[in-house]
Formats: C-alpha cells, sequence, structure tokens
C-alpha cells in the first residue's frame, strides 16, 4: 500500500503544480501574458512568432474564410502608428522572389489580385506606393501575358473633372514618360500601339 500511495503522490505532484497559461472562455481559449512561438522559441518583438524550417510543406500560415458573401477577409491586420505597417512581407532571397503575390480567380472582369483604397483628403493619402534605390530596375514592372485579345498591362481612369488617369513626373530636372509599341522583330502583336486616348 506504501508503494502505490508513494506512485500516486509523485503522479499527482505535475498536475497540481504545471502552471496553465491558457484560460477558458466558453469554447475559447486565450491568455494575458507572454508569446507564443511555433517551430522557435518566440522573438521579444512578436506575440506570435512563426518559423517554418520544413514542418510544414507549403506556408507558415494559412488563412482562409470560406463564406461567399460579405466582406470577408482571410487575415485583418491594422496599426495605429503613422510610421507603422499593417502588413510587411519580406523576401529574404538575392536571388529573386515575391515579397507580397496576389491572385484573383475572379473570371467577370472585376477581381483584384491586389486591391489598395484610401479613404484620405487633399491628395495626402495613396492607394498604393512603390519605392525603389535600384538604378536600373523598374520600380514597378506591369506585364500582360496575353497574347491574344485586348488585354492591358495598365489601366487607369479618373471620375475627377480636374484629375489624371496618369500624372507622371521625372525629377532631376527631366519630367518625362516614355512609351513604346513593340512591332514584327520581336514576335509581338504588329497592331501593339504606344498610346491610345479615349475621352
Amino acid at each position: 500500500m506504501i508503494r502505490f500511495t508513494a506512485v500516486a503522490v509523485l503522479l499527482a505532484i505535475p498536475a497540481a503544480t504545471h502552471a496553465q497559461p491558457w484560460l477558458l472562455s466558453g469554447s475559447d481559449i486565450y491568455f494575458n501574458t507572454g508569446r507564443v512561438g511555433v517551430g522557435a522559441t518566440p522573438s521579444a518583438s512578436y506575440l506570435l512568432d512563426i518559423v517554418n524550417s520544413g514542418i510544414a510543406t507549403t506556408a507558415a500560415i494559412s488563412a482562409v474564410d470560406t463564406r461567399t458573401t460579405g466582406l470577408t477577409r482571410g487575415i485583418n491586420a491594422g496599426v495605429a502608428s503613422n510610421q507603422g505597417s499593417a502588413v510587411f512581407a519580406a523576401n529574404v532571397s538575392t536571388g529573386g522572389g515575391v515579397g507580397v503575390y496576389g491572385r484573383s480567380f475572379d473570371s467577370t472582369g472585376t477581381g483584384f489580385g491586389i486591391f489598395g483604397i484610401t479613404s484620405g483628403v487633399n491628395n495626402h493619402a495613396k492607394a498604393g506606393g512603390f519605392r525603389s534605390s535600384s538604378d536600373i530596375s523598374p520600380t514597378v514592372e506591369i506585364l500582360a501575358q496575353a497574347v491574344t485579345g485586348t488585354a492591358r498591362a495598365l489601366h487607369t481612369e479618373s471620375f475627377s473633372a480636374t484629375g489624371y488617369s496618369l500624372w507622371a513626373v521625372g525629377w532631376a530636372g527631366v519630367h518625362r514618360l516614355d512609351a513604346g509599341g513593340i512591332g514584327d522583330n520581336d514576335a509581338h502583336s504588329a497592331t501593339t500601339c504606344e498610346w491610345h486616348c479615349a475621352v
């Protein structure tokens, strides 16, 4: 009996003294202090630190909202700092790659791979912004891969009577907007044109 009692005591000690950081609230779990690490010890910089070193085959995080109506989001992120970023993505490979990749499977012509909107006024806010320190590579590269049809590499519209559908400014004393049509010599459509303006 002493032997069995000793075993029972040893088994009871971990259950009684083990820390339980997760709290229950109905079917939800939460905790108010500390950080969570998956695949690594959490960094002091993040509340949730996930490192995929081969544990998962596709991605470190997958977020999908399967509802078919409403303003749903796979991920909802926001910041209050005027120097912050709600979403920051970086590709650290020096051999190419993509920082942010967006794709739409829409077949109606109304979908967007990446969509930006601003509620700012007085031209102080921008729906999208790109900056590059490269002296030879384009800051933004847009490519329409279809070889037939009327697909546009860039489509711009302005609904303001005093606005511009495209405004380009070159600094360092140079103001220029260049566009080139590519003909048969480059195995592209001979009808490719430099500009098409509609009013």
